[in-house]
């Protein structure tokens, strides 16, 4: 994953990773909010 991002890529495509990642990083804090309210 890491030498993928090293390449050069269009901005927009930086963009998408980046929105992606943030609604990644958002999906696995709410899986983990649920998770700690069901322990």
């Amino acid at each position: 994953m890491r030498c993928f991002l090293a390449i050069e890529l269009p901005k927009h495509v930086k963009d998408q990773i980046e929105e992606f990642k943030k609604w990644v990083r958002g999906r696995v804090k709410f899986v983990e909010k649920k998770n700690l309210h069901l322990t």
